[in-house]
């Protein structure tokens, strides 16, 4: 179904609906229908919402309603210079205590802003003798790293990085800008790359003492793309990423949100006129 479609099939449920004759232009209509479908999509991603009680990981069903959605694995390599070296300027948190009183820091490495949920982390990591090992990859928060960072048990070590999720990453050195939209320092040699504005979120990999990241592997669910009505241009419409077989799933359901919409406000209306005639 084309975006065009699915607001052809939005007016004729309006139509039939308790506001018929209320008037929604395509931009009312764009909107509801990408704010069902960002509920829609986060909904199918926690256990907690779905009646079967699984979340998208181990549930076939959702995993078709989202294909399109979910990338292939995005590689980000030392090599290629996609790390930025953290310090204590620029906001990094250390890695497990060296035994030679050398502080050591995690690395950055940016997440497009398409990256709405994350489904597999995996990295590559070597040490100074040159020996590489794939290992898993665990998202923490701030307060389970002040808790564990240096607890032997739990910390990061030969088979374990931590990862770290930050906002977008600032440094006072404006000529120090990294390859993929964070500024500081690059990993490699240090030079001034431009900055990516569409790039504004960061990743902190923490990985165990004497041990570097060399690549890091990312598969994430992405953000759908805006859908965008045209009725004039029709090749200039942008239609809904998810799996055909939902979209009137969504239809319906921005429905439902226009008629609250609109039965909120007439009510909210009454109640005010109602209140007005009782106080007068």
């Amino acid at each position: 179904m084309t975006s065009n479609e699915q607001r052809d099939a939005f007016l004729t449920l309006i139509d039939a609906s308790e506001i018929r004759g209320h008037a929604f232009d395509d931009r009312d209509i764009e909107y509801f229908l990408n704010t069902y479908m960002d509920n829609y999509v986060n909904d199918m991603v926690h256990a907690d919402k779905n009646p079967r009680g699984v979340g998208f990981s181990v549930d076939t069903l959702r995993q078709l309603q989202l294909t399109g959605l979910t990338t292939k694995a995005a590689a980000y390599k030392r090599t290629d210079g996609d790390f930025m070296a953290g310090n204590e300027d620029n906001g990094a948190l250390p890695k497990p205590y060296e035994d030679d009183g050398l502080i050591e820091y995690g690395s950055f490495v940016a997440i497009p802003n398409e990256c709405l949920f994350v489904t597999l982390m995996r990295a590559s990591i070597y040490n100074s003798a040159c020996t590489r090992k794939n290992v898993k990859v665990a998202m923490i928060d701030e307060t389970y790293y002040e808790q564990y960072i240096n607890n032997g048990q739990r910390q990061p070590f030969k088979n374990l990085v931590w990862c770290v999720e930050y906002g977008s990453h600032t440094h006072s050195k404006v000529t120090d800008v990294s390859t993929k939209g964070m500024t500081g320092i690059d990993t490699n040699d240090g030079s001034a790359i431009g900055i990516d504005s569409q790039i504004n979120r960061s990743h902190l990999l923490i990985s165990g003492k004497d041990y570097y990241i060399d690549q890091y592997d990312l598969r994430y669910i992405k953000r759908p793309n805006r859908i965008v009505i045209d009725i004039n241009r029709p090749q200039d419409q942008v239609n809904c990423e998810l799996n055909p077989a939902v979209h009137n799933d969504i239809v319906e359901g921005a429905v439902k949100l226009a008629i609250g919409a609109v039965i909120s406000k007439e009510s909210k209306y009454q109640i005010a006129q109602q209140e007005v005639l009782n106080n007068s």
